[in-house]
């Protein structure tokens, strides 16, 4: 499928980016889980687009990791990669909360601790020396993945 105005769209993804702000710092900010997808147009359908995006969410990732968290409440962030449907992928953010257990562990969560296990479409874009990669198996053979980038907020690990 061919999409119209990719660079207008791209240079949007590129503002929301940089106007993008955490609020860790705020006594009364916390989150439930709360994430952002930036695909919500199904532009991600092809890889070449789907790797962009997930450089995408790694820069924004490293956006909060140069932010001052110098007062910051713990926190998590992680990228979530929908093995089914790539407008689901999306950036979280967790902090404690009155609604949700944190942090998040999920025991059910493979980490990956070899370069050459890392899937092909994140080959090139996530290094296990700055990265944690994660991979869900689903009871059907799906693979979902998450990835956390290294001293950034808490891990996801037990």
């Amino acid at each position: 499928m061919k999409i119209r105005g990719k660079r207008r769209y791209y240079r949007s993804l590129k503002k929301m980016i940089q106007n993008f702000s955490h609020h860790l710092s705020e006594e009364t900010t916390w989150y439930n889980m709360w994430h952002m997808h930036f695909d919500e147009k199904g532009i991600t359908e092809n890889v070449k687009d789907r790797r962009s995006h997930i450089k995408h969410y790694i820069e924004l990732l490293r956006k909060i990791k140069i932010s001052d968290l110098s007062n910051a409440k713990p926190f998590q962030t992680w990228i979530f990669l929908d093995s089914v449907d790539p407008t689901c992928d999306a950036l979280y953010l967790h902090t404690s909360n009155p609604y949700r257990h944190y942090p998040f562990i999920n025991q059910t969560i493979f980490w990956l601790n070899e370069e050459k296990v890392i899937p092909e479409l994140l080959k090139s874009i996530v290094k296990l020396d700055n990265f944690e990669v994660g991979e869900y198996k689903h009871d059907d053979g799906r693979r979902d993945y998450f990835i956390r980038m290294a001293n950034l907020g808490m891990s996801l690990k037990d």
